[in-house]
């Protein structure tokens, strides 16, 4: 691993939430098309650029269990993009400080990549256009164009064509990590189609038209039992039983609506008070010490 030798820039890497996620089809290559509202949280990974010693490439150090610190790190494979696009440079060493458990569904490395994308722009005086970065977020994940956006935003195609959404509330939330990962791949692989889709597909119509060409949806809490559903709770539960005691816990905590979020195995509780959320939080603690409880928020 290369030595730092100056410190660029730092970015705040913030998980998400899927308010809602239905599939809508499979593609020919095998990736699973999804229709899903998607909110970004204040629970963030710290990411931070320094200027590498000469010679020393691409490298990463990020002490949490479970991330590697090698070239398949999502974030110095979206250095390498953005050196290939600009064509010079690449003695980096990226920090990560993490909070986001990975395996949790909540997108803790896609958002890494995004902060590195963005922050090497910025480094560099924006050398590369918005479209060519969003290309670059695309190529790397599904997930990594919404942390480019920073914003909520319904998710289409596989979850790279993004509508911008206003009108999310900025609810706290509850989230419950078990203290196990699942396998994205494994839950989307276990999905199964059913011959007709009633009622479910398209969900989302209740969206109306919003400003600047986005979208509008009305969270409160009234509606939310009509957007908060995950095609893939069954199948994630399939793999982790369990899963369905995390929710039942999360549900009976005073949410206003819980949910698993994205392939798990993070799930979630929305409250629109903070002593109450606090208290569910503190409540979920102490029945079930094993479990990681974090306090955070929607970002709308």
């Amino acid at each position: 691993m290369g030595r730092d030798t100056g410190f660029l820039g730092s970015a705040s890497a913030h998980a998400k939430i899927n308010l809602s996620l239905t599939i809508t089809g499979k593609r020919p290559d095998g990736y699973h098309e999804i229709e899903s509202l998607m909110a970004p949280l204040t629970l963030c990974d710290e990411v931070s650029l320094f200027a590498g010693e000469p010679g020393s490439g691409i490298t990463v150090s990020c002490p949490f269990p479970g991330v590697p610190e090698d070239a398949s790190n999502l974030a110095v494979r979206a250095a390498r993009l953005f050196f290939r696009e600009r064509a010079g440079g690449g003695d980096i060493f990226i920090r990560i400080e993490k909070a986001i458990p990975p395996g949790a569904g909540l997108g803790g490395g896609s958002s890494d990549a995004a902060a590195v994308l963005s922050l090497l722009n910025r480094v560099y005086g924006k050398a590369l256009p918005d479209e060519a970065l969003f290309r670059m977020a695309s190529s790397l994940g599904a997930d990594v164009p919404f942390f480019l956006l920073g914003r909520p935003a319904l998710a289409r195609g596989i979850g790279e064509i993004l509508t911008p959404v206003s009108g999310v509330r900025p609810y706290f939330v509850v989230l419950v990590h078990p203290g196990f990962p699942l396998s994205t791949a494994e839950v989307y692989g276990r999905y199964k189609f059913t011959l007709t889709r009633p009622g479910k597909i398209h969900r989302l119509r209740v969206l109306k038209d919003g400003p600047d060409g986005g979208a509008r949806v009305e969270t409160g809490p009234t509606r939310l039992s009509a957007l908060l559903s995950n095609d893939l709770t069954a199948p994630a539960c399939e793999v982790r039983p369990e899963l369905y005691g995390v929710i039942a816990a999360v549900a009976g905590s005073g949410a206003l609506g819980a949910l698993m979020t994205g392939s798990g195995s993070a799930v979630f509780g929305l409250f629109d008070d903070a002593g109450k959320a606090r208290a569910a939080r503190e409540a979920l603690l102490g029945a079930h010490p094993s479990w990681t409880v974090f306090l955070t928020r929607i970002l709308s």
